[in-house]
C-alpha cells in the first residue's frame, strides 16, 4: 500500500534545504523501496523549487495565493486521483520524521486493512500532541504515545503525517478551504469522526515544531494571534459550538498578561 500512496509536503516562505520534513523524507528515500512519489506544495510568495531536488521531488506546485493548507491537500488529492493512487500521506515543512515511519505505516496497513485513516505519535516540547484527547472541543496532550486501534471520538489529530483514503477523503467532502491553517485539522477530523467510529495510531513517534511557539517578539505573535483569532470564530461556526471562543477568551488572557497589553482583547472585542 506504501507504494500506492503520494506524499505532500506544504511549504511556506522556506527553503528546501530548511524543510526538516523534506530532509527526513530524502533520507528515508534512501532507505526505502518504493518509495512514494512526493509533491512539494510552495505556498511561499516566491518559488522555492531548486532543481538539485529534482531527482527526489516527482511533483512541485507553487501557488503564490497561498490557500493554506486545506487547499494544498486538496490540491493533492485531486493529482493523487489522476494518477490512480488510493491513499494520501499529509505532512507540513517543520516534522522531523521517524526513520522506521513507513515502515510502520505498512505493518499498520497490514494489521489494520479494513480502517481508513492511520497517523503516527507526534511529539511537540515533550508531550503528545497527536493524538490527543478531545473534550469540549480542546485538545489535551498525553505524556505516553498511542498505538494500535483508537476510538474516534474521544480524540483529534493534527495534519502533519495523517495518511488518509482517498475515497473517504472525498466522503467527508475534503479539507475546508476557509480554514487555511488553524483548525484545519481538527475540523477535518470533526467531519472524518461522524462517519468512522475508529482510526490507527501507528508505532511510530515524529517530532513536530509548533508554528505558534516559533516566534516571541510581539509583532510575530499578535500577527499570528489575529489569524488563529479570525479561525477560531469560523471553526466555532461549523462545529455549531460556543466553547472553542471560550478558550480563545482564555488564550487572549494569558498573551495579555505575557506582554503587559491590551491588544490582544482590542483585538479580539473589536473584531468585525
Amino acid at each position: 500500500m506504501i507504494s500506492n500512496s503520494l506524499i505532500v509536503v506544504v511549504i511556506y516562505e522556506i527553503n528546501l534545504d530548511d524543510s526538516l520534513t523534506l530532509q527526513s523524507l530524502i533520507r528515508i528515500q534512501t532507505l526505502t523501496p518504493d518509495f512514494p512519489n512526493i509533491l512539494v506544495y510552495d505556498n511561499s510568495f516566491e518559488n522555492k523549487y531548486n532543481e538539485k531536488y529534482s531527482e527526489n521531488i516527482t511533483y512541485y506546485r507553487h501557488d503564490s495565493t497561498n490557500t493554506g493548507v486545506g487547499g494544498a491537500y486538496n490540491y493533492a488529492a485531486k493529482l493523487a486521483n489522476s494518477i490512480n493512487k488510493a491513499w494520501l500521506i499529509l505532512f507540513d515543512q517543520d516534522t522531523k520524521i521517524n526513520d522506521d515511519y513507513l515502515k510502520e505505516l505498512q505493518s499498520s496497513f497490514n494489521t489494520f486493512p479494513n480502517e481508513k485513516l492511520f497517523c503516527p505519535n507526534v511529539c511537540a516540547n515533550n508531550k503528545i500532541i497527536s493524538p490527543s484527547f478531545y473534550f469540549a472541543y480542546r485538545a489535551f496532550s498525553f505524556n505516553e504515545p498511542k498505538s494500535g486501534i483508537l476510538k474516534s471520538l474521544n480524540f483529534t489529530l493534527i495534519n502533519s503525517g495523517l495518511v488518509i483514503k482517498l475515497s473517504e477523503l472525498e466522503k467527508v467532502g475534503g479539507y475546508d478551504n476557509e480554514l487555511a491553517l488553524d483548525y484545519s485539522d481538527h475540523y477535518f477530523f470533526w467531519k472524518y469522526k461522524k462517519r468512522n467510529r475508529n482510526f490507527v495510531a501507528i508505532n511510530c513517534v515524529n517530532l513536530h515544531n509548533l508554528s505558534s511557539n516559533s516566534d516571541y517578539a510581539f509583532e510575530a505573535v499578535y500577527r499570528r494571534f489575529k489569524m488563529y483569532c479570525n479561525s477560531t470564530f469560523i471553526y466555532s461556526q461549523k462545529v455549531h459550538s460556543r466553547l472553542p471562543l471560550l478558550w480563545l477568551f482564555f488564550r487572549t488572557l494569558k498573551l495579555t498578561i505575557k506582554f503587559s497589553t491590551i491588544e490582544f482583547f482590542k483585538f479580539l472585542l473589536f473584531k468585525k
